[in-house]
C-alpha cells in the first residue's frame, strides 16, 4: 500500500511538472513575455556574475538569483569550450542576440521548485494524518491555477513557497527524534526559513514553524534544552538569510539602507502611488486572489476546513482528528496562516503571486478534512469530490498552457509593422520600459540612448542599453522611435513627462505612428485617482480622433498577451 501511493504521488508530481513547463520558452527570444519582472531578475543575476554582490535594488533579496548563476558559469565554460565564445565581449553578445538560455535556466528552477513542493506537501500531509491525506493535498497543490502560472515565469515565488515548505518539514520531523536529533533538525528548518526570507522578504514569515515546534516540544516535554533552541532557531535563521543575501552579511548598514528606502517599503507605509494600486488592494483582491488560484469551490472548502480545524483546536475540542494526527502541526498551519493573511491585508499593493506560500497550506486543509469527514464506505467519494473542487483551477491551469503555445500578440503587432510601416518612419510608444509592453522591434541608435537616459533618470546603470546599442543585429529594420515616460508609479512623473502624453506635440514633433499597450491604456482608462487625469485624456483624445490601423488581442484557448492598439496620425486638421 505504501509503495502504491508513493507512485501515485510520483505520478502527481509529474503531471504537475508538465503543467509548469508547457510552453516554458514563451515569448522567447524576446524575454519578459510571461513578465517584466523575468527582466530584473536576469539582469540582477548577472550584475552579481561580475563579482558585485550589492543588489540592483532592495524591493528582493537575492537568493534566487544565487540559484541561477552556477548554471550561467557553466553555461560560460561549455560555450568556450565547444569555440562558441571566447571572450565575455563574446557572453554578452550572445545575452543580447538570442538570450533564450538566460531565461530558461531561471524558469526550469522555478518549474522544478513548484514540482518539489508537490512532493513535499505529500510527505507534509502525510505525516498530519495518513497517506491519503498527502495524496489528496498533492493533487490540489499541482492544479492550482496560479501556483502553476508562475512556476513558468523567472521569479523568486515558487522557489520560497518551497523554501516554505522545507521549513515546515524539517520541523515536522523534530517530532520523530530524540532531543540531540530534534536540535539538529530545528537548525536545518530556521536555515531553509532564512534562505526563504532571502528569496523574497515574506518568507520571514516560515521562522513561525521552528519557533512553535520548539514551544511545542517544550511544552510536552519532547524538545532539546531551551539554551540550546533558544541559540539554534535564530542562528541558523541568520545563517540562511546571510547565504542568500551576502551582501546583508558584508554591508549590514548600507543593506538596512537601502531596505528603508526601497519601493517595496514605500508601498507597505502608503509613500507610494501605484498604477492599478487601487484595484491590488483590500479585502476584495486578497478575495479575486483566492478564487483565481483554487476556484470557487476550492476557496469555499478551504475557508470552512480552516474555521473547522481552527474551532477545534481553539476550543479545545477532543476530536478523533485531533487525535490521529498532531495537534501541535496543525496549530503551526493555523498560525502561519493567520500571519500571512495579516500579511496580505497590510500590504501596500498585491499581485495574484502573493497568494502561492499559502495555496500547500490550503491543499492541506482541504484534503485533511475530507479524509477524516468522509466515511470509510464511501471511500470512493473522496477521489470524486476532490475532482469537483479542483476542476476549476485544472481548466484554468490547461488553458493557460494551451494560451501560450500561441503566437503572443506583441509579437503579431511586430509582425505587421514590419510589413505595414517603413523604418524611416517615427513610432511613439505609450511606454519607456523596453520590452514587456510593446511589439519586439530593432531601434536605432537614438531611440536606444533615450531609453539609456530614462533608466538613468530612474537611478539605473543604462549598462544594458550599452550593450544593446553595441550587440544589437543590424540585419533586421531598425525603427525610429520614442517611449512616453511609463506611468507606473505617480510620484515618479514629473510635469514634463506629464506634457509629453500631448497628441498635438506628438505630431509636432512628426511622428506619424502611436501604438499602446492594454496593459497601461486599461488601467489608466479604468484608475479613478485624478492625478491620471492627464494621461487618461490623451488615451481618450487618441481613441475618439485618431485613426485605428490594427487592433491584437489574445483569443481564449489560443493566445496570449496584452491588447496591442496601432494608430495612424494624421496631420491633426
Amino acid at each position: 500500500m505504501e509503495r502504491k501511493y508513493k507512485i501515485l504521488a510520483l505520478w502527481v508530481a509529474v503531471f504537475g511538472l508538465l503543467l509548469r513547463v508547457v510552453w516554458f520558452g514563451y515569448g522567447l527570444p524576446h524575454p519578459g513575455y510571461y513578465s517584466s519582472d523575468e527582466i530584473d531578475t536576469v539582469s540582477r543575476t548577472l550584475k552579481i556574475a561580475t563579482g558585485d554582490l550589492a543588489p540592483s535594488h532592495f524591493n528582493k533579496p537575492t537568493f534566487y538569483n544565487l540559484t541561477i548563476l552556477p548554471f550561467y558559469g557553466m553555461s560560460f565554460g561549455l560555450f568556450r569550450l565547444i569555440g562558441l565564445i571566447f571572450t565575455r565581449e563574446d557572453f554578452i553578445r550572445i545575452f543580447i542576440q538570442r538570450p533564450c538560455i538566460f531565461y530558461w535556466f531561471p524558469r526550469l528552477i522555478s518549474a522544478f521548485a513548484g514540482t518539489l513542493s508537490i512532493l513535499l506537501v505529500y510527505h507534509i500531509g502525510k505525516r498530519i494524518r495518513d497517506r491519503e491525506t498527502g495524496l489528496f493535498a498533492a493533487i490540489i497543490l499541482a492544479v492550482c491555477y496560479t501556483s502553476a502560472q508562475y512556476c513558468h515565469i523567472a521569479k523568486e515565488d515558487a522557489l520560497m513557497t518551497l523554501l516554505i515548505l522545507a521549513s515546515l518539514f524539517f520541523s515536522v520531523k523534530t517530532m520523530e527524534k530524540k532531543p540531540l536529533g530534534a536540535i539538529v533538525l530545528f537548525f536545518l528548518s530556521s536555515i531553509f526559513a532564512g534562505l526563504a526570507a532571502a528569496t523574497k522578504y515574506t518568507g520571514i514569515v516560515s521562522l513561525l514553524f521552528p519557533f512553535l515546534f520548539f514551544i511545542s516540544g517544550m511544552r510536552d516535554k519532547k524538545g532539546a534544552s531551551t539554551i540550546l533552541g533558544i541559540f539554534v532557531i535564530p542562528t541558523g535563521f541568520l545563517m540562511g538569510f546571510c547565504l542568500g543575501t551576502p551582501y546583508a552579511f558584508l554591508h549590514p548598514s548600507d543593506f538596512m539602507k537601502g531596505v528603508y528606502s526601497s519601493t517595496i517599503l514605500q508601498q507597505i507605509k502608503g509613500e507610494t502611488v501605484w498604477l492599478g494600486g487601487v484595484k491590488h488592494y483590500g479585502l476584495s483582491f486578497i478575495l479575486m486572489m483566492f478564487i483565481t488560484e483554487f476556484g470557487i469551490l476550492l476557496t469555499a472548502a478551504g475557508c470552512a476546513s480552516f474555521c473547522y480545524l481552527a474551532f477545534l483546536l481553539i476550543g479545545n475540542k477532543h476530536s478523533p482528528l485531533l487525535e490521529k494526527s498532531n495537534h501541535s502541526i496543525l496549530n503551526a498551519l493555523i498560525v502561519f496562516s493567520i500571519f500571512y493573511l495579516l500579511i496580505l491585508f497590510f500590504s501596500g499593493h498585491l499581485d495574484h503571486q502573493y497568494i502561492m506560500p499559502l495555496s500547500p497550506i490550503w491543499a492541506l486543509y482541504v484534503s485533511l478534512t475530507i479524509s477524516y469527514t468522509a466515511k470509510p464506505k464511501l471511500h470512493i467519494i473522496k477521489p470524486v469530490f476532490i475532482l469537483m473542487l479542483i476542476a476549476q483551477p485544472l481548466y484554468s491551469s490547461l488553458k493557460f498552457d494551451l494560451e501560450t503555445t500561441g503566437k503572443d500578440t506583441r509579437i503579431q503587432a511586430a509582425q505587421w509593422i514590419e510589413d505595414n510601416i517603413p523604418p524611416h518612419e517615427k513610432i511613439i510608444f505609450d511606454t519607456d520600459y523596453y520590452y514587456q509592453y510593446h511589439p519586439p522591434l530593432r531601434f536605432v541608435t537614438g531611440a536606444i540612448r533615450e531609453l539609456k537616459h530614462e533608466a538613468l533618470e530612474k537611478g539605473g546603470t543604462g549598462q544594458f542599453f550599452d550593450m544593446l546599442e553595441e550587440h544589437q543585429k543590424n540585419d533586421e529594420p531598425l525603427y525610429n522611435a520614442r517611449f512616453l515616460p511609463m506611468p507606473t508609479w505617480m510620484e515618479r512623473l514629473s510635469d514634463d513627462d506629464i506634457r509629453r502624453y500631448n497628441l498635438a506635440k506628438i505630431r509636432e514633433d512628426g511622428f506619424q505612428w502611436v501604438v499602446i499597450s492594454g496593459y497601461y491604456f486599461k488601467r489608466i482608462l479604468e484608475d479613478k485617482n485624478p492625478g491620471w487625469d492627464p494621461i487618461r485624456r490623451f488615451y481618450i483624445d487618441l481613441q475618439n480622433n485618431v485613426e485605428e490601423k490594427a487592433r491584437f488581442q489574445s483569443a481564449s484557448w489560443k493566445s496570449h498577451g496584452p491588447e496591442i492598439v496601432i494608430y495612424k496620425l494624421g496631420d491633426g486638421s
